[in-house]
């Protein structure tokens, strides 16, 4: 047995990323959590959203610091077809970002309008009332069932 050998040979070690690989990874890793965002937005499930964020702010984070040393140049001139695609993930990001503050805005639109119509406020898109008849209720009338 001393001269045989178990066919057992060591593996080399696992390659390494290089930066502009683990920022493209970090990139897609956000695009995918902004598109969970925006599905648990729809569903109006505050639950899995406050859960995202924060994984979410750890790659915000550690994607500002890649894009500083973007415009610091600290990368290098011969590396910039190397960021191609993490400057298209990023674009991506920012317009997924952008749609779901949209639906955000929208949503709490659609909660204080709801709010004002509950609390009876007036305003200039003031929601018209019912009163205890079935009467459309004027800003007067209105003014008077306050009083009483």
């Amino acid at each position: 047995m001393s001269g045989k050998t178990s066919g057992f040979q060591p593996s080399s070690s696992p390659p390494t990323l290089s930066f502009a690989e683990t920022s493209r990874a970090a990139a897609t890793r956000l695009l995918t959590l902004i598109d969970a965002e925006f599905e648990a937005l729809k569903k109006q499930d505050l639950t899995v959203f406050e859960a995202l964020q924060p994984e979410k702010m750890q790659l915000l984070e550690q994607l500002g610091d890649v894009a500083k040393r973007i415009e610091q140049g600290t990368l290098g001139e011969h590396a910039q077809g190397e960021w191609a695609d993490f400057k298209e993930l990023v674009r991506r990001c920012r317009d997924g970002h952008r749609r779901n503050e949209t639906l955000i805005s929208r949503q709490l639109l659609t909660i204080r309008a709801a709010l004002q119509a509950l609390s009876g406020a007036q305003g200039p898109d003031s929601v018209e009332m019912y009163d205890r008849l079935g009467q459309i209720t004027q800003s007067g009338r209105r003014d008077r069932y306050n009083e009483a």
